[in-house]
């Protein structure tokens, strides 16, 4: 009796020490929150950097900046849906307001998308031969230069939020992220 006593309180107290070790094994909050930001920091960079590399626009060669202009929002395009598909990878960051925050950055990045495709489907179409047909044809591009450059972006939306603009601030790979966004 006094064996089978002794086995059961072996066994309960080996339970407990087990389920104590695995619940110190969970990441905090705050780490899974710097994992999370150090997954979109890269995206976020790479945003910055493709919006920061404007096109060589030279009136004396209007179908060259047409192409360069071409480039650019193609390269605007892909940094977007790059930087959308790393967010819904991510998930959303898991701190208080996570949701809010996330459905605003997916928003600003769909928003930002439309407006480059749509500038780009209209300058494709333009026929650009001379200074004049190629300041018309980038007049309704304008519009879209001044909305992704001017605007914080889905990286604004993101550090609008206090908790990340901590987890930005504590994250190894986020180092310099608050001069991207400044620089827009």
């Amino acid at each position: 009796m006094m064996r089978r006593l002794r086995h059961a309180v072996v066994i309960t107290v080996a339970i407990g020490l087990l389920g104590s070790c695995s619940s110190g094994d969970e990441p905090s909050r705050h780490e899974r929150a710097i994992a999370w930001a150090d997954q979109v920091c890269g995206s976020i960079r790479a945003g910055g950097e493709a919006l920061s590399a404007l096109p060589d626009i030279d009136p004396a060669k209007p179908v060259k900046s047409k192409r360069n202009v071409l480039g650019y929002l193609d390269t605007v395009s892909t940094a977007l849906d790059d930087m959308a598909s790393d967010l819904h990878t991510a998930g959303t960051p898991p701190v208080r307001g996570g949701m809010a925050t996330y459905g605003s950055a997916m928003e600003t990045i769909e928003d930002l998308s439309s407006a480059v495709d749509d500038a780009t489907t209209r300058l494709r179409a333009a026929e650009v031969r001379d200074r004049e047909s190629l300041r018309k044809a980038l007049t309704g591009v304008g519009t879209v230069f001044t909305k992704v450059s001017t605007g914080a972006g889905p990286a604004g939306e993101l550090s609008a939020n206090p908790a990340l603009r901590q987890v930005f601030a504590d994250a190894e790979r986020c180092e310099g992220i608050d001069s991207v966004i400044a620089a827009r």
